[in-house]
């Protein structure tokens, strides 16, 4: 597996990945209603859009992405894996390479709005609940973690 920057003709397969796990592993623990909106917004256009205000990184393997993460400012922003990816460090590895990149640029915490299905992920990686919120988002409430890791 490499790590390398996200380049605009990885819009689509970063996009079908975001959208298999809202709609197959996310559905578990929001609406419906809730993930067609999201689906929405994790367009390859609405992609390409995100990765120019930001740090986008792309795990690859064997010439297929599998994995995405961005970092805006100190906030981690659309981190998902391949669903056949899962369990098998592609996250934690995306994860420490974008903290590694945030502390060369000189940030010393890192901030995350963790949906309800990673929680966990991010607790063992290091991150630290701060508190649950309920952030609307399009007009749909939904539950957040926000947390936080000191670099």
């Amino acid at each position: 597996m490499i790590i390398r920057e996200f380049r605009n003709e990885d819009a689509d397969a970063v996009s079908q990945i975001i959208v298999e796990n809202l709609e197959t592993i996310n559905i578990r623990d929001y609406s419906k209603e809730f993930i067609d909106v999201l689906v929405e917004y994790k367009s390859p256009e609405k992609l390409l859009e995100s990765a120019e205000k930001c740090d986008a990184l792309v795990a690859v393997e064997n010439g297929s992405i599998i994995g995405v993460i961005m970092l805006y400012n100190n906030r981690i922003t659309n981190m998902f894996v391949h669903i056949r990816m899962h369990g098998r460090n592609v996250g934690r590895s995306l994860l420490e390479r974008l903290e590694r990149l945030a502390e060369k640029r000189g940030i010393g915490k890192l901030t995350v709005d963790s949906s309800i299905t990673a929680v966990g992920f991010y607790t063992k990686c290091g991150y630290e609940i701060i508190r649950k919120v309920n952030k609307p988002f399009c007009g749909i409430e939904n539950v957040v973690f926000e947390m936080i890791k000191t670099l």
